[in-house]
């Protein structure tokens, strides 16, 4: 299961492409945006794609403003997108396929050597950049990815695959339980009993997927990856499985590194959400009784963003709370 520290030899041409999916994370954007430019400082080259969707915080401000400061990449938001796919593993599938795809269409970023994914909100407390910049430096063990740990318990068990700790879907097994089995005793034996703690010393562990908020990835490996967030018969996956068994078919090695901690573990998504935007987030995942197809209009730019005749935003249904949602015109899909 575990494989031992590697001594870390230091070398040159890492330039590294940051991944993100945002929505409604303005209280946790500007660490970690601040985490991202003192990343990049230390590399030679670096860049970004974050998408944005459904936010009705100033989530799509802050990420245009950083663009605005760097122009180093691509910042798009599509609007309502919840109410065109409605179930969140699909909508993230999609959005996620489209970094790859914005990356690889990028002239200057195809060519860089890593990319980092990462959770845009509370789950990163933290972002070590210290060991992201050993990882890009070690040779052995022979890596094509390379997954985060959390201090108190390794929470991300919908993503993990290993052969003993976590060999199957948990959440399906919860909805395949037996009938002699309460909801409640599903969830302790197939999810609650995957949580533990992995100490920082162990060595790496080789896994088949895996993710935890941070995953760092040799860009290069990625060509014909996909992710995706529903099965054949429709039921929500988790979107990083698929694309990260399609590395290890490959015969490309991933590992949970246990020294590469970006929190506890008990912090979720919606940690440090303001409570009006969690009662917004309520009413925007209320059924959505209006009529007619959603069309996209010009309005005016945002305050403080450059004139720009291509911004456009979505009409909201009624009870829909939205809000710095420009989409440029022809990508709102």
């Amino acid at each position: 299961m575990d494989q031992p520290r590697d001594r870390i030899v230091v070398k040159p041409n890492k330039r590294v492409v940051f991944a993100g999916l945002a929505r409604d994370c303005a209280h946790a954007l500007p660490a970690i945006l601040r985490a991202i430019e003192e990343l990049g400082a230390t590399v030679d080259d670096w860049g970004y794609v974050f998408l944005e969707n459904n936010s009705v915080d100033r989530t799509a401000k802050q990420l245009l403003a950083f663009d605005r400061k760097h122009h180093r990449g691509t910042v798009r938001t599509f609007g309502d997108l919840q109410s065109e796919i409605p179930k969140r593993t699909e909508r993230l599938a999609m959005l996620r396929n489209r970094c790859i795809e914005e990356v690889f269409s990028d002239e200057r970023l195809a060519g860089f050597e890593y990319l980092i994914v990462l959770d845009l909100d509370g789950v990163n407390e933290k972002i070590d950049k210290k060991r992201l910049l050993e990882l890009m430096d070690l040779d052995e063990p022979q890596w094509t990815a390379i997954f985060a740990n959390q201090s108190a318990l390794y929470y991300d068990t919908w993503a993990l695959r290993h052969p003993t700790w976590s060999p199957d879907d948990c959440w399906k097994q919860v909805r395949l339980r037996p009938k002699t089995m309460s909801h409640e005793e599903s969830v302790d034996e197939f999810v609650t009993k995957r949580l533990v703690k992995l100490d920082v010393g162990r060595g790496f562990v080789r896994v088949q997927s895996a993710f935890g908020g941070i995953g760092l990835y040799r860009l290069q490996a990625l060509h014909g990856c996909t992710y995706v967030g529903v099965d054949d018969e429709g039921h929500e996956i988790c979107e990083h499985v698929s694309f990260n068994e399609a590395l290890d078919a490959n015969g490309e090695q991933l590992f949970i590194d246990p020294a590469l901690i970006n929190g506890s573990g008990d912090r979720r998504h919606y940690k440090g959400m303001g409570l009006i935007t969690q009662w917004k987030r309520s009413i925007n995942a209320l059924p959505d009784t209006s009529s007619g197809p959603i069309e996209s209009q010009p309005i005016e730019p945002l305050s403080g963003c450059p004139p720009d005749p291509a911004f456009h935003v979505l009409p909201m249904p009624k009870l829909r709370f939205w809000c710095d949602n420009p989409v440029r015109q022809g990508l709102r899909r």
